[in-house]
């Protein structure tokens, strides 16, 4: 259901009654570059954009008014710019096949966007605000646009069509792969509303929110569907709309008074969430008694519009990402998981609802052929088609994929510590050792340090260890019983997987080569050689490794730390070379773990680091890296060891 259509505009000042829309938007403005994107009109500041005229007053909602900008400029673009991302258009330029032809998606010239932007030339605000499209008649218009969309009322049809398109469409990545059904669960007849058994072949739908506090809230309270919260309620509601019957909500859905079935419930909602048909993902609010925006009496925000000069003005929205990342909901751990392991999601938003299954993605305030931005097949979107909310959305099998999805759910805030494990039990140990901290976090003493589950704080989006840095490091995996295993191979992953004993497993055995060296702190230093002049740029907080290979010559690394390092300035660590350090082909890109060995003999991770940037001092002056062999130096201290790192 559409906004009323606004009637012209009458107030204007004097600078945007001389704007001809009609130019802009029919490419005939002799402003028109031979760019795709230029600036139209500079605005002066977002503050003088208050002056009672509806336009100005329409700029300014299009712009960000918390920081104090001395300049607002006022610029278009053409719309593939922002459907199309132009560096895979430029990566897929010899398959034509997988990229999207323009001219199937408009009838004569591609359509222009108005954004609002600090500088010319740059996105700006877009991102954050949307852009102001031209809204065509429906059916008047090209085939790929925009739409006014009611503040009230979600579009349930627009759902609908989504779910049917990819049901009929997509392959694999959409269909469900585990061979298991969730071993007896329950469901919510929405109909009866009330709490059943899911039947074989049932068909559901599940939700994702943000349980906020349950303080003073009994158990027996949460199971009471009579009294349930609003964004319960509404996603009720919304099943029933979509032509369900039953809704899975781990508040009504797992009995909270009995810790067996619960923990039992608990363990298969990888399954829970896989099987749904879909998720409802609540995305607005910080609790349950928010609601669904668009359902039940929840206003949406109001979509940014103005009628002037013939021309219907409205904002595309905020881009789906910006929308998710901002939500509290993108905070919680357990929501991220129900997330990756749903295979089509309902995002309801305080701007719109967003469709995305693993195959494509749709706006409710967008106008889209889908069949031109799939692929011949329609088995998923063209390569070129630019991210929705969600960049990684299912995780593969390879380390760097699932490193990724770390990165991401690290920075989410976690109920309880054992929430890191629950929430996310992947494991990989080919590259896996060599994740680090963007910042310095604390310890998780529940985990074992060698794991991103032992510390807080968001891990990087990426590994040290590079491919040509192969891992030769002997591994043993020791459990809480003392049982000694060997590391299993890739054909044997899945079953040491459903071992019992796997998340027992706290202590590695790590044979390889190790270096001691010294946590000293210093400053940004200069040297020089004959030819050049370079400076070496420590930490922030200035504490790096010392490794003394001569009385008066030494080597420096600078770690990735896991934890704040001044309570261990001027200790003693122990290095473990990720690598062949013996052979010099790969001195300069060794992955290296850095441990902390307690009095019982047991170490702790503490940071990692590469070999890549190293400093030398030889008799307290600074010296080129590049002109001593410093590797061979090193390599004298060498000793070959096995570190039992807990």
């Amino acid at each position: 259901m559409a906004s009323p259509v606004p009637s012209e505009a009458q107030n204007l000042c004097a600078r945007c009654q001389l704007i001809d829309f009609d130019k802009i938007f029919s490419r005939e403005a002799p402003e028109w570059p031979v760019r795709n994107r230029e600036h139209v009109l500079d605005l002066g500041s977002v503050q003088g954009l208050t002056n009672g005229c509806a336009l100005c007053s329409l700029f300014a909602a299009m712009s960000n008014t918390d920081k104090n900008t001395t300049r607002c400029i006022l610029n278009f673009t053409a719309t593939k710019d922002v459907l199309l991302s132009s560096s895979r258009r430029r990566r897929s330029f010899s398959y034509r096949h997988d990229r999207v032809d323009m001219d199937d998606c408009v009838e004569g010239e591609d359509a222009i966007l108005l954004f609002l932007s600090p500088s010319p030339y740059i996105r700006g605000w877009a991102h954050q605000k949307g852009y102001l499209s031209s809204i065509q008649t429906p059916g008047s218009g090209p085939n790929i646009g925009f739409r006014m969309i009611s503040p009230a009322t979600f579009d349930f049809h627009f759902v609908s069509d989504s779910i049917s398109y990819c049901l009929a469409n997509h392959g694999s990545s959409c269909r469900q792969q585990h061979n298991d059904a969730p071993n007896f669960f329950r469901v919510v007849d929405c109909k009866a509303r009330q709490v059943v058994i899911a039947q074989p072949g049932c068909q559901y739908l599940a939700l994702s929110y943000v349980w906020g506090s349950t303080t003073g809230t009994s158990a027996r309270s949460l199971l009471d569907l009579d009294n349930c919260p609003k964004v319960i309620n509404d996603s009720i509601d919304v099943t029933l709309k979509l032509m369900f019957q039953y809704l899975w909500v781990d508040r009504y859905c797992i009995d909270q008074l009995d810790e067996t079935d619960k923990h039992h419930q608990i363990r298969q909602m990888d399954l829970i969430y896989a099987n749904a048909e879909a998720t409802i993902i609540a995305a607005a609010g910080d609790g349950p008694g928010y609601g669904l925006p668009g359902v039940n009496g929840t206003l949406r925000k109001q979509q940014p519009h103005l009628r002037i000069h013939g021309h219907l003005l409205a904002s595309t929205l905020p881009h789906p990402s910006w929308s998710i990342s901002n939500s509290t909901w993108a905070t919680r751990g357990w929501t991220y998981q129900e997330n990756i392991l749903s295979k089509r999601r309902i995002i309801f938003t305080d701007d719109q609802v967003l469709f995305e299954c693993n195959s494509m993605h749709y706006a409710e305030s967008q106008i889209l052929p889908l069949d031109v931005l799939h692929t011949e097949d329609k088995t998923m979107f063209k390569s070129d088609v630019v991210e929705g909310a969600f960049k990684w959305k299912t995780p593969r099998s390879d380390p760097e994929d699932i490193l990724h999805f770390l990165a991401d759910f690290t920075k989410r805030e976690l109920s309880y510590p054992a929430d890191a494990i629950n929430a996310m039990q992947e494991h990989s140990f080919i590259k896996g050792l060599s994740w680090y901290h963007a910042i310095p976090g604390k310890r998780r003493p529940e985990f074992p340090s060698w794991s991103w589950a032992g510390w807080t704080g968001q891990v990087e989006d990426g590994f040290m260890c590079t491919a040509e840095c192969p891992v030769g490091t002997a591994l043993r995996l020791e459990t809480e019983d003392g049982v000694i295993e060997k590391f299993p191979t890739w054909d044997h992953w899945l079953e040491f997987l459903s071992k019992k004993t796997t998340s027992n497993v706290k202590i590695l055995h790590i044979q390889g080569w190790t270096l001691r060296c010294t946590v000293v702190h210093q400053k940004n230093q200069w040297g020089e050689t004959g030819r050049d002049t370079y400076v070496f740029y420590v930490p922030e907080d200035g504490y790096i490794l010392e490794f003394k290979v001569r009385k008066n010559k030494s080597v420096y690394l600078a770690p990735k730390w896991d934890l704040d390092v001044s309570q261990l300035d001027g200790k003693s660590l122990t290095c473990i070379c990720l690598g062949f350090p013996t052979d010099e082909r790969f001195a300069s890109s060794l992955t290296i773990l850095v441990v902390n060995q307690n009095m019982d003999g047991l170490s702790e991770r503490v940071g990692c680091c590469t070999s890549r940037y190293v400093y030398v001092q030889a008799d307290r002056e600074w010296v080129d890296p590049g002109e001593t062999s410093y590797w061979n130096m090193l390599k004298k201290e060498l000793e070959r060891r096995t570190i039992h790192l807990g």
